[in-house]
């Protein structure tokens, strides 16, 4: 996390589909059905999200409005152990919650076991 920038990682080095959600309060998760969770928060002065990967040019990048204000955000990792053996293809899952609320410290509410990368 930098300021106004959250950076998710995956574990393919590819495009990989990304689910961002805007609710109104801090939505309930099952925890189990997700390998990994991240929190941190994001301040959005402009209303304005920009979502891209590292090689989108962001002036083509999709853009969500929002109401400016400070969002928390939850970072949810499942499908990691899924890949194939040359690590092209695979079920991995990443979605981004995201809701009005204050500044949060950045951090790691389940961690996932180093051994499901690959598998």
């Amino acid at each position: 996390v930098t300021p106004g920038v959250i950076h998710m990682g995956t574990v393919r080095d590819m495009n990989v589909s990304v689910t961002v959600e805007i609710h109104d309060r801090e939505p309930e998760i099952n925890a189990s059905l997700w390998q990994q969770i991240n929190v941190c928060s994001l301040d959005i002065p402009s209303g304005s999200i920009v979502v891209m990967g590292t090689v989108d040019y962001p002036p083509t990048a999709p853009r969500i409005k929002v109401i400016p204000g400070t969002y928390q955000a939850r970072l949810l990792y499942a499908g990691l152990n899924t890949l194939s053996s040359d690590g092209l293809d695979g079920d991995d899952k990443y979605e981004i919650l995201l809701w009005l609320g204050g500044s949060i410290e950045p951090g790691v509410l389940k961690h996932r076991p180093v051994e499901t990368l690959r598998g």
